[in-house]
């Protein structure tokens, strides 16, 4: 075997393996340790908790030796209370579902089965859509690469796009017809944004393998660019949200510099006659 082929195997099977740390991090260990969302679960603050309301009984208790049960303590034959009837608070506070980018974060193995499922179904899709253009594809991933300050321009441009498109969707809702037309806005810009995402993770496969001086096939580029960036965006809290953000601002950028990978520049020279 090519030994720049064996190398690129065990970069492929190291991210596979980073990707299930990621994902066993984010739905097994975090909740395990009492962490949502990089925040510790806390039981609210003494000042937040509602006095206990007085009642009748309470006279009788004080002075005919009635012995008042403890609620907060488990009694034989009695289910605990759902809520703490001297807080009016939940009884536990327990990590909530939370959406990520790709996947659902649910404590358990169930959330490291659901971030499995969105992995597969993210795959699925970036590989879908490059058999359907792959022209247009390898117009954007080549035009990913260059310098810096194209990167950074390549950045700037998709953060302005989704600006304007977000502005497009809010006036559309305000002005024009309300819902309709805002849904629609939004299903396109998803739409764009998973064009963008499969441009921008075939550039990661293909500098990916170009570090180990391998030449990958197209579909390899892909699944490397999307073990590369996957695993960030299991990450809590904005971490997650931030690097699937990075990913859509250069995919949003690419698609407008190559206007979605036709490699002719904006004009309107075509409408002459």
């Amino acid at each position: 075997m090519n030994p720049a082929r064996g190398r690129l195997w065990w970069i492929t099977a190291l991210l596979v393996l980073l990707n299930f740390a990621f994902m066993a991090v984010d739905a097994l260990v975090l909740p395990a340790q009492g962490l949502s969302e990089i925040v510790p679960l806390k039981s609210p603050p003494e000042e937040a908790r509602l006095p206990r309301r007085s009642n009748q009984f309470d006279f009788l208790m004080r002075n005919f030796g009635i012995r008042q049960v403890d609620l907060e303590k488990p009694q034989p034959g009695v289910r605990p209370p759902l809520v703490d009837p001297r807080t009016r608070l939940p009884a536990h506070t327990q990590a909530q579902p939370s959406l990520r980018p790709f996947s659902l974060h649910v404590p358990g193995w169930g959330g490291l089965a659901m971030h499995v499922v969105g992995l597969l179904a993210l795959l699925s899709t970036c590989t879908i859509l490059a058999f359907f253009l792959p022209d247009r594809f390898r117009v954007m991933r080549d035009a990913l690469g260059g310098s810096w300050a194209h990167k950074l321009r390549t950045l700037a441009i998709g953060l302005i796009g989704y600006l304007a498109a977000l502005l497009l969707a809010f006036l559309l809702a305000i002005v024009v017809s309300g819902l309709p037309y805002s849904i629609m806005a939004m299903v396109v810009l998803t739409a764009i944004t998973a064009v963008g995402i499969t441009a921008v993770s075939l550039a990661l496969g293909k500098w990916l393998a170009s570090l180990v001086g391998a030449t990958a096939p197209p579909l390899a580029q892909l699944i490397l660019g999307i073990l590369v960036a996957f695993p960030a965006t299991v990450l809590p809290s904005f971490i997650g949200w931030g690097a699937a953000a990075l990913l859509a601002f250069f995919g949003m950028g690419v698609i407008l510099l190559t206007r979605l990978g036709s490699s002719r520049p904006w004009s309107l020279e075509a409408l002459q006659t």
